[in-house]
């Protein structure tokens, strides 16, 4: 049996536990009834009056008649109103304070029935969608795009002098013969120590708490399964998919699927796994001083407050120059070439 298989089987059994252990309840939800606005509702009453009053003559064709289709009507445009109120409001809301809770009720609005809305929901490159069904496919190949490189105008011999030195390095290192120390259970218990607990469930359903509730019998099963990972290496394909949800960013326009960026909830066993590891790969890391970005303990004001400061002492001297360069990588990482990335 290969990893893959035998991860997969340990999964399948922490879903079969799950139900048992947790049965499922079929629960009737009723959702909060609609509530007329203190401007609507004598309008109501109003319309239901004069619908009484047009039936009990008989359904003449004569004032009374007049009279009931004038007031559904200003109740009608009093609804409307007071929909496009709250459309604007929650528009106003998600681009104030871009919350994943907001995004959602967005796309649960948007697939209502209701058949006033005459503006488009979402625009893309490629798309504009005023069918909510198709919010989905729309968010899928605008990720898709986003994360398949388009410009590999790189310098071609660069990239085979990157490919022939990272060939090299793998192989001095198959041929040092060096015996790695296979992982230990306190490495594994440690790991599932870390994961956070209260997330989403990956794209098989797993979360932490299945992992931490299972600790002891999973235990010399992790620990089997990881050291097989490393002495074939062989990366499970499931290890690199995931689950993508757009989230609003900051200030930014609700209606354009530009506005998004993409959140992938990873596979939780793929993050156990990478909490194995990080121990041994820091262990004997060496990172330059001056970088902020993407360490534990540091922030980026801090580089900000340095740079700052560098430029106010550069003023007090006339004799050199102060050169500044600011570079923005757009979703660098995702598109470049590895390769030439790890060389």
């Amino acid at each position: 049996m290969s990893v893959e298989e035998k991860l997969q089987y340990v999964m399948k059994k922490l879903i079969q536990a799950d139900a048992t252990a947790v049965p499922a309840k079929i629960i009737k939800l009723q959702g909060p009834q609609w509530k007329a606005s203190p401007s609507v509702l004598p309008l109501i009453k109003a319309a239901k009056t004069k619908h009484k009053e047009w039936v009990d003559k008989g359904k003449p064709n004569d004032i009374s008649k007049t009279s009931k289709i004038n007031a559904q009507r200003e109740l009608r445009k009093q609804m409307r109103k007071e929909k496009y109120e709250d459309r604007q409001k929650i528009y106003s809301e998600i681009m104030q304070n871009p919350l994943m809770k907001k995004f959602y009720q967005l796309i649960n609005r948007n697939r209502g029935q209701s058949k006033t809305s005459t503006t488009s929901i979402l625009k893309g490159p490629n798309c504009d969608i005023s069918d909510p069904k198709n919010e989905a496919k729309c968010f899928s190949q605008y990720m898709e795009d986003l994360f398949v490189p388009k410009d590999n105008n790189y310098d071609n011999t660069f990239l085979e002098l990157s490919t022939v030195r990272t060939n090299a390095i793998d192989l001095i290192y198959d041929n040092m013969n060096i015996d790695l120390e296979p992982l230990s259970e306190t490495e594994i218990i440690e790991a599932i120590g870390k994961l956070n607990t209260g997330k989403a469930t990956d794209e098989f359903g797993i979360s932490a708490e299945h992992l931490k509730t299972a600790r002891s019998i999973l235990l010399p099963i992790f620990t089997s399964i990881f050291n097989q990972i490393i002495a074939t290496k062989q990366i499970p394909l499931f290890f690199k998919t995931g689950v993508t949800n757009p989230v609003l960013k900051k200030l930014k326009d609700p209606t354009l699927v530009e506005s998004y960026r993409g959140i992938t909830v990873t596979p939780t066993i793929t993050k156990l796994f990478e909490y194995v590891l990080l121990p041994r790969l820091t262990k004997n890391f060496i990172q330059a001083d001056m970088q902020f970005g993407f360490t534990e303990g540091l922030s980026m004001l801090i580089a900000a407050f340095l740079v700052t400061e560098c430029k106010s002492e550069s003023k007090h001297v006339t004799l050199k120059p102060l050169y500044m360069i600011a570079v923005d990588s757009q979703t660098a990482f995702d598109v470049v070439s590895h390769i030439i990335l790890l060389d």
